[in-house]
């Protein structure tokens, strides 16, 4: 719902279905909120939290995803939105106030969607990706290569087969250097890469990790 909110005028209020306490209620469980983890005993099954330790018979890691971060070069690197929760939409909706340029990097699912709808609230988009067409990952070039003449219509700009090597402070905006020695001139930077889970606790606890999933 975060990539499309901004097409639908929606808050970040509005995108809330319900409060954590509403959906404990409607499912029977018991939440225990602002509550951390510090550590796992697999042997015992056993918590030790914040509020105390906790038995338990089975134990499931959904500890969400993290934006994956691009190592880019450059003294703005740290400009980059990344809209993953309530609060970077948040801040992104402040932003999008004062600019009227917007560089995407990322072709796939989430970063075409950010395009779509930021072109059509007349914002000046050049999307950014490594792959010859869009949806690389996802459809093969036939399908994906369909998305470029109606977003162009729009007026979203593709630079594809490359990728942003820097990004740096312009005198207005961001200047971003491409791997092919071009530039991108932009108000704003998204990354829309991907996301990739946080597999650190279940590493701590011995288990292996494949791509988001913890094994025995």
């Amino acid at each position: 719902m975060l990539s499309n909110a901004f097409a639908q005028n929606k808050n970040p209020l509005s995108l809330v279905i319900s409060s954590a306490t509403e959906m404990a209620q409607q499912l029977g469980i018991t939440l225990l909120a602002n509550t951390e983890v510090l550590a796992v005993h697999r042997d015992r099954r056993k918590l030790d939290t914040t509020v105390g330790t906790l038995d338990y018979d089975k134990l499931v890691f959904a500890l969400g995803a993290d934006p994956v971060q691009i190592p880019v070069q450059g003294d703005a690197r740290q400009d980059i939105f990344s809209v993953n929760d309530l609060a970077d939409y948040s801040r992104l909706r402040n932003a999008l106030g004062n600019v009227k340029s917007i560089a995407i990097m990322g072709g796939g699912l989430i970063g075409c969607e950010f395009a779509n709808d930021l072109a059509a609230a007349g914002y000046a988009v050049t999307v950014i990706d490594r792959g010859a067409y869009p949806l690389g990952s996802l459809v093969p070039q036939q399908a994906g290569s369909l998305l470029l003449e109606p977003l162009a219509l729009l007026g979203v700009t593709w630079r594809l087969g490359t990728t942003v090597q820097r990004i740096d402070k312009a005198p207005k905006g961001y200047l971003l250097t491409l791997a092919d020695d071009s530039n991108v001139q932009a108000d704003l930077v998204i990354s829309a890469v991907g996301l990739r889970p946080p597999n650190s606790a279940c590493r701590e606890c011995g288990l292996t990790v494949n791509r988001g999933n913890c094994c025995k």
